[in-house]
């Protein structure tokens, strides 16, 4: 990888997920996925941060942290609080319409999820 590369990934936030066991917790990690796979955020791994692996605790050091988590028990924002980390961005899917225990055809995709997030983000911003 070219150092511009390096330099660009490095710049992009970090997004950690919930994975939890319902719909929900799957469609914040797809969420999260997509970000990654987009380019918009470089997604990392919760259970490593959640397990104080160094590695994963050191990539926090000056970057931006994004938690997306799927219904409001806040499982990945958390892991954050018990590692004595501020999130960045906190995307919650209850407040775009995901519920945790029922999956509906209404319900966004990650993909929709994603571009809503962002708009979001940008008018919060402006």
């Amino acid at each position: 990888m070219s150092n511009e590369s390096e330099s660009r990934t490095s710049l992009r936030p970090l997004v950690f997920a919930c994975a939890g066991c319902s719909h929900a917790g799957r469609l914040a990690y797809d969420v999260a996925q997509t970000m990654d796979r987009q380019g918009v955020a470089e997604m990392s791994c919760l259970a490593g941060v959640g397990a104080r692996r160094q590695h994963f605790l050191n990539q926090l050091m000056g970057r931006t942290v994004w938690v997306v988590d799927g219904c409001p028990i806040d499982c990945a924002a958390g892991v954050f609080e018990n590692v004595g980390r501020q999130v960045d961005e906190h995307f919650r899917l209850q407040e775009f319409g995901v519920c945790k225990k029922q999956w509906s055809p209404q319900q966004p995709t990650a993909t929709e999820l994603v571009q809503t997030m962002l708009r979001q983000q940008a008018n919060a911003a402006s």
